[in-house]
């Protein structure tokens, strides 16, 4: 089942459409907006596909890998595909940490394979986002292995990060570089891989109204079994 559709919503990972395997195993995660397929960086690398025992109601998911360095990321993407310098992107997702290395992104878009911008995970101390590559920890919210759904988005004054109906607030304004890599469960460069499992990534050009946020966190708790 799909989110509840919303004309500002540019991209849409979600594990049990677009995923191509390849041996049993992701090759390629194709979103079903634009076709941004991310995809595994080498054959050892590709991400497991499955149930996540009883998580997200037993359905299918991706699932990244740490030891292995399992994840997906596409790099150099055309102009117009990812949001540009200046706006003001809203993201949401299902997902949840397996265990919790000290580092790894669950969802992230980076400039030229160096430059964090706008991305979600975990570090020693708890849930990290970053905005503009300095990074933000949430450290009075503990990466824990339960499912979790995940906003993020940015207004002028304020970088916002919602974890389970909690908010957390860092930073604040516009992009200040135009993203061209796309990573799902490390960087763009493979490293700080999560190990974890994804159900569905969202982005959105800028933050919906609070009545459609309303809808979506209810069609993701009663489809994933969220929090």
């Amino acid at each position: 089942q799909t989110p509840p559709s919303n004309p500002l919503m540019t991209l849409l990972f979600h594990s049990e459409l677009g995923i191509g395997l390849t041996s049993g195993n992701v090759q390629t995660w194709t979103d079903q907006i634009q076709g941004v397929a991310a995809t595994a960086p080498s054959a050892g690398q590709r991400p497991l596909y499955g149930p996540d025992g009883a998580a997200f109601a037993g359905r299918d998911v991706v699932q990244t890998d740490y030891a292995n360095g399992r994840c997906l990321y596409v790099t150099g993407l055309a102009g117009g595909i990812l949001p540009a310098s200046g706006a003001m992107p809203y993201y949401a997702g299902v997902f949840r940490w397996r265990t919790t290395p000290d580092y790894g992104w669950a969802f992230a878009l980076i400039r030229n394979a160096s430059t964090f911008l706008f991305d979600v995970g975990n570090d020693p101390s708890g849930f990290a986002h970053s905005f503009n590559d300095p990074y933000f920890v949430q450290t009075a919210s503990a990466v824990s292995s339960s499912n979790h759904f995940v906003e993020m988005w940015m207004d002028a004054t304020t970088l916002h990060l919602v974890i389970d109906g909690t908010a957390v607030t860092a930073g604040g304004g516009a992009l200040s570089n135009t993203p061209t890599d796309l990573a799902i469960g490390c960087k763009s460069t493979g490293a700080e891989t999560m190990d974890g499992s994804h159900a569905v990534h969202m982005l959105f050009s800028e933050e919906p109204d609070d009545g459609y946020k309303t809808v979506l966190r209810a069609w993701a708790q009663a489809y994933w079994g969220t929090l």
